[in-house]
């Protein structure tokens, strides 16, 4: 999750059609203490997700995807990062850094480490320096949840990662305030609209947009579960195997 939280703090993926909670793997993470001597986030018990190429937390996710090779068997093609505020931006910095299919030999910095891509709430992308990470070129999937007004993460930077995500994808157009975008149904008594999927992307890595009008900072567990889990479960289908 987000500063001050740790990894117990996962969303349920539940929602009334289905239940993706069955079928996904959930590895939480606890942001690293503050004796690490955080850069930009003092005294926060934040992620190190402000930090460029030297944020700790690229060398935990390395290690981590090392030690569940080894523990776990999980399709490697299908792996996608979560987080919530802090989290979410340090998901956005792994989808920009380790996107990619390992199943071709492309991704990331190293395709061993590849993402199919991301699903986070109230979080975006740092884009100048020396906040900035390296990015790939890999094309990735991705859903954004954010309340368009949110005092502590602003917009700006969510649009950013998408924008970023429709450039590398490939989408008709770089920008998703001027983007066509289709209702995505998530179910969980959710209203159609309250979540879009971007058209003129390729099929195999939509990119999904939940921006709603608000001031609030919080975990949006309301659209988040039923939403995420319905973004995942479409990765099951023949149709998503590359």
């Amino acid at each position: 999750m987000g500063c001050g939280s740790n990894g117990s703090f996962v969303y349920a993926l539940t929602q009334t059609t289905a239940n993706a909670n069955d079928s996904v793997i959930r590895v939480g993470l606890t942001p690293p203490p503050n004796a690490i001597g955080h850069a930009t986030n003092p005294n926060q018990g934040c992620f190190d997700d402000k930090d460029g190429n030297n944020s700790v937390d690229f060398v935990l996710y390395e290690n981590l995807r090392d030690q569940l090779k080894t523990e776990l068997c999980y399709d490697e093609n299908r792996v996608f990062a979560s987080g919530d505020s802090s989290g979410s931006f340090m998901a956005n910095e792994l989808g920009c850094r380790y996107a990619g299919n390992p199943q071709f030999g492309t991704g990331g910095l190293r395709s061993q480490y590849a993402l199919r891509g991301i699903i986070t709430n109230t979080g975006g992308l740092p884009t100048v320096a020396p906040y900035a990470a390296t990015c790939n070129s890999q094309p990735m999937a991705g859903m954004w949840i954010a309340e368009i007004s949110d005092p502590e993460n602003p917009i700006a930077a969510i649009k950013a990662a998408v924008n970023r995500a429709m450039t590398v994808n490939g989408c008709s157009g770089n920008n998703v305030d001027t983007a066509t975008q289709v209702s995505y149904a998530i179910g969980g008594g959710n209203v159609d609209g309250t979540c879009k999927l971007i058209q003129g992307c390729p099929a195999i890595y939509p990119l999904v947009t939940c921006f709603f009008a608000g001031n609030a900072h919080s975990s949006h567990t309301n659209i988040a579960n039923p939403g995420f889990a319905t973004f995942l479960e479409q990765f099951t289908s023949a149709a998503f195997v590359n």
